[in-house]
């Protein structure tokens, strides 16, 4: 299967993602700005994006289009990257706070030592 590139962008209705072939379903409520970097989960049913003030959110397929906001960051600093884990729920944030966390997506909170 080949992955879809989504991409960004804002309008009157809010912060949107478009990915091509797909149909818009919702945006990025949740987020105080436009998000920074984003990633799709391996299984395609959840969606992580991160933006400033330390912001984490996930949307999980499941969750009617609220996001699950994770807070572990630097809320004066951006968060960067995320990226998830290929094989386990396990979700990598990296701010410029200086720090990279690790969260396990199971709960939602960070995982131990991390």
């Amino acid at each position: 299967m080949r992955r879809r590139q989504p991409s960004a962008s804002r309008s009157q209705a809010g912060r949107s993602l478009e990915v091509p072939g797909l149909k818009l379903v919702g945006g990025f409520k949740g987020l105080s700005a436009e998000p920074i970097a984003i990633a799709w989960s391996q299984d395609g049913r959840a969606l992580a994006a991160t933006g400033q003030a330390g912001a984490v959110g996930v949307w999980l397929e499941t969750a009617g289009g609220r996001p699950w906001l994770l807070q572990g960051h630097d809320t004066s600093k951006y968060v960067l990257g995320v990226a998830w884990h290929p094989s386990g729920p396990v979700l990598a944030t990296a701010g410029h706070d200086g720090t990279v966390r690790l969260w396990d997506m199971d709960s939602g909170a960070a995982c131990p030592g991390a």
